[in-house]
């Protein structure tokens, strides 16, 4: 089984329709049958991109 990294790009692209990768992350998790690992800084990373006024 296959593992790779998710990073704030990819986590703010596939909650939020507005982001420009929006479409690519969501094809990602529909195709996608491996592992997904990440870190809580990554985590940190996205709860700050959604704290902003307007998310």
């Amino acid at each position: 089984m296959k593992t790779v990294f998710a990073d704030a790009y990819y986590y703010v692209a596939f909650v939020s329709s507005r982001d420009a990768g929006h479409v690519k992350a969501q094809e990602f998790s529909r195709t996608y049958k491996g592992r997904t690992v990440t870190t809580e800084w990554v985590l940190t990373e996205v709860a700050d991109a959604f704290s902003l006024p307007g998310m």
